[in-house]
């Protein structure tokens, strides 16, 4: 800890405040009180873990119970779009909040212990959606190790619920959107693996490339988890691509 100083202190309230803040508490502060009232917490929050909020929200909120509320259609839509629109950037931060308070918590388990603490204690991780359970014995993988494109200029390429159900929607066997051309997950993945093989893949020594579409697109190997697509034949994949945005999202992974 005497290596980074006032700086650990400063990341860990740092990451105290992102983890603790309320989804609820965040939407009355973007202006959603009035969604809470007509549609109700429980309902809310089932469409804030959807990958189009704007679109669930507009089911809920049906002609009906606007009318009901006279003359309250602005501020509906203003609250519609402001909680569609800053939703995804709210459980980023959360995320990253958490994995920062995770790491600490790490860092001291090893000071009680008396073993070496990290070079690099203050370099930021990958963030997650909530603390999976360890990658091994060893916990994660080391973050200082990670080969990031310049451009991401610091940003660590993160998951979160949302990125996780969208994988799941597109790369995992009955997916709702899955098509022979991409390689499929096996059934067996958990919501905490593709944690694990995104960190595998960040610390990989291949290359970033830019895609086509201006992402930024990495294929490394990890093998075990899933298959090829249909159209090369459906067999055990050797290997996975990871695709990032260049605010450090994660677009999409799957088995190659």
């Amino acid at each position: 800890m005497e290596e980074c100083g006032q700086e650990c202190i400063d990341e860990w309230r740092r990451g105290i405040a992102l983890a603790s803040k309320d989804v609820i508490d965040w939407v009355k502060e973007n202006g959603g009180e009035i969604l809470i009232k007509l549609i109700g917490i429980d309902d809310l929050k089932k469409c804030l873990s959807k990958r189009d909020v704007g679109s669930c929200l507009w089911t809920l909120l049906d002609v009906a119970t606007i009318v009901l509320a006279v003359g309250k259609l602005p501020a509906v839509e203003k609250a519609v779009s402001r909680v569609a629109s800053g939703i995804a950037k709210f459980f980023e931060e959360s995320a990253e909040g958490k994995r920062i308070v995770e790491k600490y918590r790490e860092l001291l388990e090893k000071l009680k212990k008396g073993e070496k603490t990290p070079t690099c204690p203050v370099k930021p991780r990958a963030a997650i959606s909530s603390a999976p359970p360890a990658m091994a014995a060893g916990g994660w993988d080391d973050y200082c190790t990670y080969k990031l494109p310049v451009e991401l200029r610091g940003r660590i390429p993160s998951l979160d619920v949302r990125s996780i159900e969208k994988i799941r929607q597109y790369h995992f066997p009955g997916g709702q959107f899955s098509v022979s051309s991409k390689g499929l997950f096996k059934d067996t993945i958990t919501n905490s693996d593709p944690h694990k093989i995104l960190d595998k893949g960040l610390s990989d020594a291949a290359e970033f490339v830019r895609n086509k579409d201006g992402y930024f697109e990495k294929t490394f190997k990890c093998t075990g988890v899933g298959y090829s697509s249909t159209v090369k034949g459906g067999n055990p994949a050797d290997f996975v691509t990871v695709v990032i945005e260049t605010g450090g999202g994660v677009v999409t992974m799957f088995p190659v």
